[in-house]
């Protein structure tokens, strides 16, 4: 599709420079972005979420303690190639 007549057509983002029509007047009033909204489910639910979030340590470390003993134990297979292989291909290195 092709606009070809666009000088007979108002610009309506009020750049500058730009000359605009008497178009249609309206008398609504807008209205004020001082007014307090009450705060949603999600909202509520977020403001839940971080604050729990800002209580919580950053690093588990009893978590940490509990992997650093199966490692040490040998409960877990740690195959560090693999671990460089998948974090290489992450990353997006196809070397």
């Amino acid at each position: 599709m092709r606009i070809a007549n666009l000088a007979a057509h108002a610009a309506v983002n009020g750049a500058e420079g730009v000359q605009r029509s008497e178009g249609a007047r309206h008398n609504r009033t807008v209205p004020s972005t001082e007014v307090v909204h009450e705060k949603t489910r999600d909202r509520l639910a977020l403001d839940a979420a971080r604050a729990a979030l800002d209580e919580a340590p950053e690093i588990d470390m009893v978590r940490v303690a509990r992997v650093q003993a199966e490692l040490a134990a040998g409960k877990i297979r740690f195959d560090a190639c693999k671990l460089a292989g998948t974090i290489q291909r992450y990353h997006g290195g196809g070397e």
